[in-house]
C-alpha cells in the first residue's frame, strides 16, 4: 500500500477541518499518480504531494496572495488517462471552483486534462511538475498547460553537445513505439542533419528488440543513444547482453528519468537476469534533468534548497520520496506569484472565487502572468517559453555501481557542457570509443632479392616466349617432319 494509501483518511478529516482564517480560499485541483493499475507502474505521487504542500503552506505564510488562501483538492489518477478524465470533470463539476490544475503526473494524463481544460466552455490554466510528452508544447491543442520540467526535447541539443565533445559522428537510435519517445527522436534526428552526424540504424519497437538490436550491430552503431523506460530498457539490454554490444566499444546514452533499479524488476517477457541486465548497462551516459540547484541557494520563499530538502525528508518516508519534489514545490510557487500578478488587474468587482469558469480574459490573464514568471526555485531559475515549457540546464550522468553520478552541466545559456568540478567519466577500455571500425590502408611489400630473382625469372620467360613466337611466323612456311613427329607451334610457345 501506498503512504497515502495510510494517512489518506487523516488527510481528508484535516483538510476538512475548518480554517481559522479571514482569507477568501482559492483552490487548486491537482491531480497525482498515488496508485497504480500496473505492478510495475510509477506512484511517484506518494512524494510528490507532500512537496506540493509544503509549497502551499509557505504561499500562505508568506502572504503571497494578500486577500486569498490558497488551498489544494487532490485525487489519485493512477497513472490512466481514463481516471485522469474521470477526476477533472469531477473537479469542474463539484464545487468548489477550481482557479487552476496543477499535475497531472503521466504525459499520458496531461494530455488528456490539457485537451479539455483547455476548451472555451472551460479554459483553466494547468501546470505540470512531471509531464515531459514534447506533444504538450502544442498551444493549439494544448493552449493553457504549462510545465515546471522541461519537456524531452530539451535533452537532445545536451546529447548533440556530448557527440561533438567526443567526436562522434556516425551514432543508431533505438526507442519505444510512443508518443513521447517517437516525437523527442524525430526531433533528435533533425539535430543529426543540422549537425552532420550520420544515422547509421534507426529502430523502434514496442515488445520484443531483438530485430532491432540485432539491426543496429549489423549496421555498425557502436554509439546508441535511446529512449524508453524501465520495460523498455529490460528488452534492450537482455539484447544487448546476448549480442555482447557492451563493453569498451560501445556507449550507450539514456534518459537519466526513467524508473530507478528499472533492472531489478521481475519481468517475466525476458530471459535475463538482474544480474545480466546490470552488466550490459553498466558504466551508460545518461542526459538528465537538474533535480534540484546548489543546496545553499535560496529559494524565493527565502528557505534554502538544503532547508527544503531538510523538511521533505522529515515528512516523507525514504520509500515514497520522489525526485519529482522539486518541481512540484516551484510549480505551486509559479501558481502562486501568476494569481498575485493577475488581482491587480481585476476590476473592484471582480473576486478570483467567483469568476465563472470559461472567462476567457482571466484564462489569458493567468497565462500571461505565468509567461512573465521569474523567480529562483528548488530546481533553480523557473521561466517559461512561449509554449509554456520550462527551459533549464541538463545534467550528464554515468551509471557507476547501480547509481548516477554527474559527470557534466550542460548550460543551456553556452551550450557548452562544463565538466569541472564533476566526476570524470569511467571509459571500459580506459579511453572514449570510436563511433565506428576505422580502416588502415597499409602498404605491402616484398624483400629487393626476392623482387629482382622474380623479375630475372619473368623477363627470361617473356624472352623465350618471343623468341617462339617469332620463330613460328618466320617458319610458318616451311613443310618438314621431324623424326619424332613433334610439332612446335603457338601451343609450344605459349606452354613455355
Amino acid at each position: 500500500m501506498s503512504f497515502y494509501g495510510h494517512v489518506l483518511p487523516l488527510y481528508i478529516l484535516v483538510n476538512n477541518l475548518p480554517h481559522v482564517s479571514a482569507k477568501t480560499p482559492l483552490y487548486v485541483g491537482a491531480l497525482f499518480p498515488l496508485t497504480s493499475e500496473h505492478n510495475d507502474g510509477w506512484t511517484g505521487g506518494n512524494g510528490i504531494l507532500p512537496a506540493a504542500q509544503m509549497a502551499l503552506d509557505d504561499v500562505n505564510r508568506g502572504g503571497v496572495l494578500k486577500d486569498y488562501e490558497l488551498r489544494m483538492i487532490w485525487n489519485d489518477t493512477k497513472g490512466s488517462p481514463g481516471w485522469a478524465e474521470h477526476i477533472l470533470f469531477e473537479f469542474l463539476h463539484k464545487k468548489p471552483r477550481k482557479i487552476m490544475f496543477l499535475g497531472a503526473g503521466f504525459s499520458s494524463c496531461s494530455t488528456v486534462v490539457a485537451a479539455l481544460a483547455g476548451l472555451d466552455q472551460w479554459a483553466i490554466p494547468q501546470i505540470s511538475y512531471s509531464s515531459t510528452s514534447p506533444e504538450l508544447s502544442d498551444k493549439k491543442n494544448y493552449p493553457y498547460f504549462y510545465r515546471t520540467i522541461p519537456d524531452d526535447t530539451s535533452l537532445n541539443e545536451p546529447r548533440i553537445a556530448l557527440l561533438k565533445t567526443f567526436k562522434w559522428s556516425h551514432v543508431g537510435t533505438i526507442f519505444q513505439e510512443e508518443d513521447i519517445h517517437r516525437t523527442a527522436v524525430t526531433d533528435l534526428h533533425t539535430l543529426f542533419l543540422e549537425n552532420g552526424i550520420v544515422k547509421l540504424s534507426s529502430e523502434s519497437f514496442r515488445e520484443d528488440a531483438h530485430a532491432q538490436v540485432e539491426n543496429m550491430k549489423k549496421r555498425g552503431a557502436r554509439i546508441i543513444l535511446a529512449n524508453f523506460f524501465g520495460k523498455g530498457a529490460r528488452q534492450v539490454f537482455c539484447e544487448a547482453y546476448k549480442l555482447r554490444m557492451y563493453g569498451a566499444k560501445y556507449v550507450w546514452i539514456l534518459l537519466g528519468y526513467i524508473e530507478k533499479n528499472w533492472w531489478l524488476f521481475n519481468d517475466s517477457s525476458i530471459t535475463c537476469t538482474s544480474q545480466q541486465l546490470f552488466e550490459a548497462m553498466d558504466g551508460h551516459l545518461a542526459t538528465d534533468y537538474l533535480w534540484s540547484t546548489g543546496s545553499e541557494a535560496k529559494t524565493v520563499y527565502g528557505k534554502t534548497v538544503k532547508d527544503f530538502q531538510v523538511e521533505y525528508e522529515a515528512k516523507v518516508p525514504l520509500e515514497s520520496r520522489d525526485v519529482h519534489r522539486g518541481y512540484a514545490y516551484d510549480a505551486v510557487w509559479a501558481v502562486a506569484l501568476a494569481l498575485n500578478r493577475t488581482i491587480p488587474q481585476l476590476s473592484p468587482t471582480t473576486r478570483l472565487d467567483n469568476v465563472p469558469y470559461g472567462n476567457k480574459s482571466l484564462s489569458v490573464a493567468l497565462t500571461k502572468a505565468l509567461r512573465g514568471t521569474n523567480f529562483s526555485g528548488v530546481t533553480g531559475p523557473v521561466g517559461f517559453t512561449s509554449e509554456g515549457n520550462r527551459a533549464g540546464d541538463t545534467q550528464i550522468v554515468q551509471m557507476k555501481d547501480g547509481r548516477y553520478v554527474t559527470v557534466g552541466l550542460y548550460r543551456i545559456n553556452t551550450g557548452e557542457i562544463t565538466w569541472d568540478d564533476y566526476e570524470p567519466i569511467t571509459w571500459k577500455g580506459g579511453s572514449p570509443p570510436r563511433d565506428k571500425t576505422k580502416l588502415v590502408y597499409e602498404l605491402m611489400s616484398v624483400s629487393v632479392p626476392l623482387f629482382t630473382f622474380m623479375a630475372v625469372l619473368t623477363s627470361l620467360a617473356i624472352i623465350i616466349s618471343l623468341f617462339f613466337l617469332w620463330f613460328n611466323i618466320t617458319k610458318r612456311n616451311v613443310r618438314y617432319e621431324m623424326m619424332l613427329g613433334i610439332h612446335v607451334n603457338h601451343r609450344g610457345g605459349a606452354a613455355f
